[in-house]
Formats: structure tokens, C-alpha cells, sequence
């Protein structure tokens, strides 16, 4: 087996050169680049496998760190976790990842991943009241947000403007004449889309009583349900802005079932952007989200909080796909 003094006779260092050269990926130590190189190509050679059990047990370290996500939230995460992974890997961390449905089972999970003795937690698409009952469960863990705002001191979070996301998809809307714009969304999330969508709808004198907002819609036949009641209401909207593509989709294909044309009676907008979004009929304008990204900015923030940095929070911007499913108002 390779060790460190091997690597250290072959390329003329000290054994804590190669230590610190190989164990030390924040690079707050330095070393001569030529050292550094010559190290590396020693350690290539030989092939070296660093023995990380040994490394966590010397540096009183897991480097597990645990990832938790809501199941409402999407065929999304993928992506994210893609990006978490990928930086874990790149850096000798492991992930223990787990489901989590309502606050108490996310806080019965937080509890077990401490006793596991993971060194910090990345919660995907959380909210205020996770925030809440993990501040009272006395965790103690750094903790990352990806998709929400965490308050916490020794924590961070990396998101996509939801503000934004909804104020573009509107405004995309009302500047191709729609007045009547409903907004479907999840009633424990999203809940700064709701603002954006406000403001836009303001921003052009939509009284408050003619904003239709509709809550408590998830995935693919929360949509198709969702039109279903849309259709009970006195007057239709003449477009709609759907917090997920899953959910535009589940409200395209019913809106189809019973009678409607998209884009021609319906204008939707989705979010997300997903692979599936371009290959429905008519094809879904949506708000895309740089998702694998944001996975490996938050597997970053939490390697800068573990060696004692003190990482910025980090904001994305939103795009808008402009593809078939929306189309100008024409007073019928």
C-alpha cells in the first residue's frame, strides 16, 4: 500500500509537505507551485488512494454531510443534487441524503443526521417554518439553504430570485395584453413569487379583488385538478403562471381534456425549465433556474463554513424561455 512517505522520497519533500498538499483542499496553507506539482505527479505515479477513514479519525472529522429535500418539490432535485455531488466528489466529502414530508419528520431526520455525526446539512427548498423548528430542535449543525433564505448565524444559502421569477413571467403576460393572470403555487412555498407576482400585476393597476391566486397545488394532477376548479369559476383567467412545469403540464393536458386550446383560449407559463417542458404540445414557456449550479454553490458555501470562512449568500437570476404556450390577448 502507498503511503505519504513514499510520495515524499519520490518527489524530494517532507512528509507534511505531502500532508498539507494532499489534505488540505482549502489551500489556506501555502505552497510553491512547482511543489505542489511536483507532489501530485509523485502521488499520480505511485497511484496514491488517500485512506479517508483514516484522515477523519486524525482530523476528528466525518466529512459526511447530510442533504435533505421535500418530496413536493419536484423532479428538480436531481439536477441539484448532480451539483452537490459532483464538488463532494471532487473534494473528498460523502452525502447521506434523505426524504423528508412535513416539520416534525424533518426535524426526527435532522436529529438522527447529528447522530450520525454529519458536519453540516443542505436543505433543499425549505421554507420560514423549517427555519423555525430547526432553530428549536437545538441542532447546532451549519446549515445551507438551496431555494430559500436560511437566518442563521454559521449558515448560508444560495437561491434563484423568486421575486423575480414571477414578476418576469408576468409582466411577460400583461405586456402581451392578459389582465386576468391566476398564480398556482404551493401554499408553504414560493411564497416570494407571490410578491413578484403582486408587484407586476400592481405595477399596471390590477386591482387587488381581480388577482386570482390559488394555492395548494402539487405536481402533475394537483394541475389537472387545478384546472378543474379553475373552471368552476365565474370568469376564466386568460392565463395562468404555475409555480412548477410538473403542475403547467398536469394543466395544459386537462385544460386539452376538456375542450381548451393552448395557447389560442390559455395562455401558461411554467418554472423550472425541465427536459420535459420543450417536448410538450405546445411547447411550455417557462422561467429557467441554473439548478446543478446552485446544487454546487451550496456544496461550496458549506466546504467555506467547515474551514472556518464566513461564505456570502448568493442570489441567482431567473431567465425567461419564451417557447408556444403563450400567445397574445385578443378580446374574444
Amino acid at each position: 500500500m502507498v503511503t505519504i512517505k513514499d510520495i515524499a522520497a519520490l518527489s524530494g519533500v517532507s512528509i507534511g509537505t505531502v500532508s498539507t498538499i494532499l489534505n488540505r483542499s482549502d489551500n489556506t496553507i501555502k505552497v510553491r507551485e512547482t511543489t505542489r506539482k511536483r507532489v501530485l505527479e509523485a502521488a499520480g505515479k505511485l497511484k496514491y488512494t488517500p485512506n479517508l477513514n483514516a484522515k477523519a479519525l486524525k482530523m476528528d472529522r466525518s466529512f459526511v454531510i447530510g442533504v435533505m429535500a421535500p418530496r413536493i418539490v419536484g423532479s428538480f432535485v436531481p439536477d441539484i443534487l448532480e451539483g452537490i455531488e459532483d464538488f463532494f466528489m471532487e473534494n473528498n466529502y460523502s452525502m447521506l441524503l434523505s426524504e423528508f414530508e412535513d416539520e416534525s419528520e424533518f426535524m426526527s431526520k435532522c436529529r438522527i443526521m447529528k447522530q450520525k455525526r454529519v458536519e453540516g446539512i443542505i436543505v433543499v427548498s425549505g421554507n420560514d417554518e423549517l427555519n423555525r423548528v430547526y432553530a428549536s430542535g437545538n441542532i447546532a449543525l451549519p446549515l445551507i439553504g438551496v431555494g430559500y433564505s436560511v437566518p442563521f448565524a454559521n449558515s448560508a444559502f444560495v437561491k434563484v430570485d423568486g421575486r423575480k421569477i414571477a414578476y418576469i413571467a408576468t409582466r411577460y403576460l400583461l405586456n402581451l395584453g392578459h389582465r386576468n393572470i391566476a398564480f398556482l403555487y404551493h401554499g408553504k412555498y414560493y411564497t416570494d413569487r407571490v410578491d413578484g407576482w403582486r408587484q407586476a400585476l400592481t405595477e399596471y393597476d390590477i386591482p387587488k379583488a381581480g388577482q386570482l391566486l390559488l394555492p395548494d397545488g402539487i405536481g402533475y394532477e394537483g394541475g389537472r385538478e387545478m384546472f378543474r376548479r379553475l373552471m368552476l369559476l365565474k370568469e376564466m383567467p386568460t392565463a395562468l403562471l404555475a409555480y412548477s412545469d410538473e403542475l403547467a403540464a398536469g394543466i395544459m393536458n386537462e385544460a386539452f381534456a376538456q375542450g381548451f386550446k393552448v395557447p389560442e383560449d390559455l395562455s401558461i407559463i411554467g418554472t423550472d425549465d425541465m427536459s420535459f417542458s420543450k417536448m410538450l404540445r405546445p411547447a411550455l414557456t417557462t422561467i429557467k433556474q441554473p439548478k446543478g449550479e446552485q446544487g454546487k454553490i451550496a456544496a461550496q458555501l458549506m466546504n467555506a463554513i467547515l474551514n472556518k470562512k464566513s461564505p456570502e449568500n448568493v442570489l441567482l437570476e431567473p431567465e425567461l424561455i419564451i417557447r408556444d404556450s403563450c400567445r397574445k390577448y385578443v378580446k374574444p
